[in-house]
């Protein structure tokens, strides 16, 4: 079960997350009829990519996924603290230059999933401590296969031998060893 603090945090992290949203919003409203143009885009490129490679994969849609977080810019939340792109506000991350940190990344993963109505998951990895470092992912519920960063990430065999949290733990190596939903609670 979660605790007090994590799930104090998960709440306001929801909140601010909001404020930032509606900030970026205000800040481009010029543009964001070119960041719906642009998803719209990036969704259509998704369906492209995933029909041309669909007679050479059982899973094209990964394939497109991955093209798609190609894209990914990394940066840091500043100047704001840690904020997330909740569903429904994922075209924030078009506003933004197609740029964002770890938590970013896995929003857009998860969005790019579901236009394929694929099911996947936030998943935050954690050190020992919930104040150690934290990493946000983004899992598919249906194979071992997650993304980090703008990388897809296959670990079904060793997802089979050693369990789909130590494949996900080991591939980041020692640094982190608990795996939570957004709201803090263990999972896995």
């Amino acid at each position: 079960m979660a605790s007090l603090n994590d799930r104090l945090y998960e709440k306001w992290v929801r909140l601010w997350s909001k404020v930032v949203t509606l900030f970026y919003h205000i800040k481009y409203w010029k543009e964001i009829g070119a960041a719906k143009a642009a998803m719209e885009v990036s969704r259509q490129n998704l369906f492209l990519v995933a029909d041309e490679y669909r007679p050479f994969t059982p899973h094209p849609e990964n394939v497109a996924v991955s093209q798609f977080l190609r894209k990914f810019k990394y940066t840091s939340d500043a100047p704001f603290v840690d904020w997330w792109i909740n569903e429904g506000d994922e075209l924030v991350y078009w506003l933004r230059g197609q740029r964002d940190d770890c938590d970013g990344a896995a929003a857009m993963a998860k969005w790019a999933w579901k236009q394929f109505g694929v099911e996947s998951d936030i998943r935050i990895l954690r050190g020992e401590s919930n104040m150690d470092a934290r990493h946000a992912i983004c899992v598919r519920r249906d194979m071992a296969v997650f993304t980090t960063n703008g990388f897809l990430v296959n670990v079904e065999r060793f997802a089979e031998m050693y369990g789909l949290k130590n494949a996900i733990i080991g591939y980041f190596g020692a640094e982190f060893t608990q795996i939570t939903d957004e709201k803090g609670e263990q999972v896995v």
